[in-house]
């Protein structure tokens, strides 16, 4: 769905051997992206169903036969967006040996993933709030995702340092919305060109809210 670089390419001319559903879900998934293109190049407030069908390359008819508006093409896009960048970071955070390397890697994964997706963080963390009360609703939606990828974080750091304290209750919400809002300053600050530094930032905060006093190593 978010390959390293966003190409939307059309379907074969002529003759073929796709079957209808096969046509349509590869549409569908060209007007996703189309759209998150959009939405990084002219923002949600000046988004129409042309700027997106131009990128998709597809028609009106079949943008509508999709969807009723363009609002629900972007929330659509979101919610594909953050799916695949969530189920990356829990592939990613498990290929670690300890939880607190998962952290760090799992850190500077989502930076990079991010540097290497700038329409999908704009959208995710720059323009959702434009879409009003429903795109604040899906920023809870992707505050959620966190949290249960923090919590899980957490649950494995007490099953390999079973001497770390038990984790309050409200530490992957505030690790989650704290990532979030940090991404997003950085972002409309331009400062994703600082990777490393952001990295840090957000390793040590959730080592620290999650389980250890020491974001230099796990603990003892």
């Amino acid at each position: 769905m978010f390959p390293e670089r966003q190409v939307v390419e059309t379907l074969p001319r002529g003759r073929h051997n796709l079957s209808r559903e096969e046509v349509e879900s590869d549409q569908r998934n060209r007007i996703l992206l189309g759209t998150t293109e959009a939405v990084g190049e002219v923002g949600y407030a000046a988004l129409t169903v042309a700027e997106i069908t131009k990128r998709a390359r597809v028609s009106k008819s079949v943008f509508y036969r999709e969807f009723d508006n363009r609002e629900e093409a972007f929330l659509a896009a979101f919610a594909a967006a953050s799916e695949a960048m969530l189920a990356h970071l829990y592939e990613v955070a498990g290929r670690f040996e300890h939880w607190t390397d998962g952290v760090r890697g799992g850190s500077a994964e989502l930076v990079n993933w991010l540097r290497e997706h700038p329409a999908v963080a704009r959208m995710m963390f720059v323009e959702l709030p434009a879409a009003g009360e429903v795109g604040l609703r899906h920023r809870d939606e992707l505050l959620d995702g966190y949290v249960r990828l923090l919590a899980a974080a957490g649950a494995r750091a007490r099953s390999e340092d079973p001497g770390l304290p038990e984790m309050p209750a409200w530490a992957p919400r505030m690790a989650a919305g704290a990532i979030i809002e940090s991404i997003g300053a950085e972002f409309r600050r331009d400062q994703l060109a600082r990777p490393d530094e952001l990295v840090e930032r957000l390793s040590s905060l959730q080592l620290v809210l999650l389980g250890t006093a020491d974001p230099e190593g796990p603990a003892a």
